[in-house]
C-alpha cells in the first residue's frame, strides 16, 4: 500500500499501489513497476528473524510489570520521524524491538529497561577512498569520531555498473568496528566477501553508522561512493 502526505492536491507518496512503486531521487519524484525479489532466506536473515521472534515473545513473558510500563512511559516520551519528516510515536514493545535489534546487529547484550538517553554522537559525514595500496583497496572515514562505547555499523550496496545509480534497500552489513580503530578503515575484504570481486569502473556505495553498545542508540546514517580507478591514486 502506497503511503501518501495530501496536501490541495497529493503532494507526495511513497511504496506500492497496485503494481506500481513511488520513490524520489535528486530528480523529483517518480513511480516504477513493483518487482518481486526473490528471498534467499539467507542464514543472517534467519538470525535477524528469530532475534525479532525472540524480542516479541520476551517483552510480554520475560519483563516484569514495572519494566514494562517504563517501556510504554519511554515510548510516550521519545518520538521518531516517518518517511515524510512527520512526528511519530512508538509503542513501548517497538522500542523494545528497536533498541535491542541494534544491540542485537553489534553482538551485544539485550537490555531489559529502557535507557536514560539514545542520544549518540553525530559522525558527521562519510569519505570513500580507494587506497594508494593497490586498485580496489576501499577505505572509509568519518567526519568525526564516534563516542567512547558506540559501535561502527558500515553497510555495502552491490557494485553498480556506468550509468546505474539506483540502489534501493539493497545496502548489506559488511562490517561491525568498536569504533576504536584508526580511521581511515579498510573495508575492502569484507566487502568482496559480501558482494565478490569488483571491477574497474564500477560504483561502490557504503554507508555508515554509529549504535551504543550500551542502550542501543542509533546515530544518523551517513552515505559515500567512489567510482574505482583503473590504477592507484
Amino acid at each position: 500500500m502506497a503511503k501518501i502526505l495530501f496536501g490541495a492536491i497529493v503532494a507526495d507518496a511513497r511504496k506500492k499501489i497496485a503494481g506500481n512503486v513511488f520513490s524520489k531521487s535528486r530528480f523529483g519524484a517518480y513511480v516504477r513497476k513493483k518487482s518481486s525479489p526473490v528471498q534467499p532466506r539467507t542464514n543472517f536473515q534467519r538470525a535477524v528473524r528469530a532475534n525479532f521472534s525472540a524480542l516479541s515473545k520476551s517483552f510480554s513473558t520475560a519483563l516484569t510489570a514495572a519494566e514494562i510500563a517504563a517501556w510504554n512511559t519511554f515510548a510516550s516520551t521519545h518520538s521518531v520521524k516517518d518517511r515524510f519528516g512527520n512526528t511519530q510515536l512508538l509503542t513501548g514493545l517497538q522500542w523494545y524491538q528497536r533498541l535491542n535489534r541494534n544491540l542485537h546487529t553489534i553482538t551485544q547484550t539485550a537490555i531489559t529497561s529502557p535507557p536514560a538517553s539514545i542520544t549518540t554522537a553525530d559522525l558527521g559525514g562519510l569519505t570513500v577512498t580507494q587506497a594508494a595500496l593497490t586498485p580496489f583497496h576501499i577505505s572509509v572515514a568519518t567526519t568525526n569520531p564516534p563516542s567512547a562505547g558506540e559501535y561502527l555499523v558500515i553497510t555495502g550496496a552491490p557494485p553498480l555498473p556506468p550509468g546505474r545509480t539506483f540502489i534501493g534497500k539493497r545496502f548489506r552489513i559488511i562490517l561491525v568496528d568498536i569504533g576504536t580503530t584508526t580511521q581511515p578503515i579498510d573495508v575492502s575484504a569484507s566487502y568482496t566477501t559480501k558482494w565478490g570481486p569488483q571491477l574497474a569502473t564500477q560504483a561502490i556505495n557504503l554507508q555508515i553508522y554509529n549504535v551504543s553498545s550500551t542502550t542501543g542508540g542509533k546515530g544518523t546514517a551517513y552515505q559515500g561512493s567512489i567510482v574505482l580507478a583503473n590504477t592507484p591514486v
